[in-house]
């Protein structure tokens, strides 16, 4: 899976003898908006989801369910291309069944809540009916990037590209291995310039 510095975050430390990339995946890192996994999903994943989001115990019957292991299939979608959730699973086999790409797609463990969102009574939500979606809680986020690429890292003049620039400031290429943690295969840095 080829992604350039537009899917991740760079903080530059420094005092840190190491480099970490977080991966910026839609639906993932945000509370704002739970990830685009649906009720058939859910319940895939084995939740409740028996009771209707309008009946008036629903509240308490879905804040009962614990989060659930899963895994993700997660890979860039539309336009521009953003890394984001493309499936979810409990069976890691299976979903990469459905996305033999490794190419294009890759297959990450999560954890999976269900959140229940309650009608809105005002703001720019009112009037919207409940509904229930999923949250994913865990996600493997941090890609530790290992010499000699993080050198490159290191000698970087900014950590992030300019606005309007097409030119990625890197192209990483993640490997996913049996245990299903990314590793750093490639990394291109295209002609950018870099701190003295």
């Amino acid at each position: 899976l080829t992604l350039t510095d537009l899917d991740f975050t760079y903080n530059r430390n420094a005092e840190d003898s190491g480099v970490t990339l977080m991966m910026n995946v839609e639906g993932v890192r945000t509370w704002r908006e739970p990830a685009p996994i649906t009720v058939e999903q859910l319940a895939a994943l084995g939740f409740d989801v028996s009771k209707s989001p309008g009946d008036k115990d629903a509240w308490r019957f879905y804040r009962r369910q614990r989060p659930r292991p899963a895994f993700l299939a997660i890979g860039l979608q539309g336009e521009p291309a953003r890394l984001r959730v493309i499936d979810a699973l409990g069976d890691a086999a299976a979903l990469r069944a459905r996305y033999p790409d490794r190419g294009k797609v890759a297959v990450v463990p999560a954890a999976v809540a269900l959140i229940f969102d309650p009608p809105a009574r005002q703001g720019p939500n009112a009037g919207l009916p409940p509904r229930i979606a999923g949250r994913v809680t865990q996600f493997p986020a941090a890609v530790n990037v290992p010499k000699p690429y993080s050198d490159g890292f290191r000698a970087l003049a900014e950590t992030k590209r300019a606005e309007g620039s097409d030119v990625p400031l890197y192209r990483i290429t993640l490997t996913y291995g049996r245990s299903l943690e990314p590793w750093v295969s490639k990394v291109d840095f295209p002609a950018q310039p870099v701190s003295r």
